[in-house]
């Protein structure tokens, strides 16, 4: 379940606030499933814990998995959809290959970030562009989006020996901005246009 505490890894999800602090790290010996029909199989399951443990004897929290075929392309986090924030775009691997799970989550935060005014780009994103991005500073936010954490913020992220620490999470303006939509659609504080709640 989901418990208050003051790191968040995105599998324990221990929540503070409702962000986190986590460090993250590529994986590209693995991959994030063959098919989004078996992600969850025992094989994988079995492979994606002993790929986070290694991690975390590492000092990480969790993976960005990439592909299975090049682990050219990134594919998720952990068991959470990711997204980024790129030159103040949000840049989300998109869900034609069926590798990527179709996260309610990932649904939501992009209606939203359309509903805003966000640009939004849903497509295949690679690990080089990331980490170019992180290296002249234009990658501002990075996060994980899924049914328990809903928002789960990357404070670090590591490719091969070089590590990259990402703006403070206060200061992160568009992905706070969802988040605090999101929760105010959730408890009733905001009219929920969507259709997403439901009065029991």
């Amino acid at each position: 379940g989901v418990k208050k505490g003051d790191v968040m890894p995105f599998r324990s999800q221990i929540v503070k606030g409702g962000v986190s602090d986590s460090k993250i790290n590529w994986e590209t010996n693995g991959d994030a499933s063959e098919s989004a029909m078996i992600k969850f199989t025992q094989p994988k399951s079995m492979f994606n814990d002993a790929a986070t443990k290694v991690a975390q004897e590492k000092g990480f929290d969790q993976l960005i998995w990439t592909d299975a075929k090049e682990h050219k392309y990134i594919e998720e986090s952990g068991t959470m959809n990711v997204m980024f924030v790129v030159d103040g775009k949000i840049i989300t691997p998109n869900l034609d290959y069926k590798t990527t799970l179709a996260g309610i989550t990932r649904d939501s935060v992009l209606t939203l970030a359309h509903d805003m005014g966000i640009p939004v780009e849903e497509r295949r994103v690679t690990v080089e562009e990331i980490v170019q991005a992180l290296k002249e500073n234009r990658l501002t936010e990075a996060f994980g989006t899924g049914t328990a954490a809903t928002i789960a913020q990357i404070a670090t992220i590591a490719n091969d020996d070089d590590k990259y620490t990402l703006p403070p999470i206060e200061s992160r303006e568009i992905s706070n901005a969802i988040a605090k939509r999101l929760n105010d659609i959730k408890l009733g504080v905001e009219e929920d246009k969507f259709g997403w709640t439901v009065k029991l």
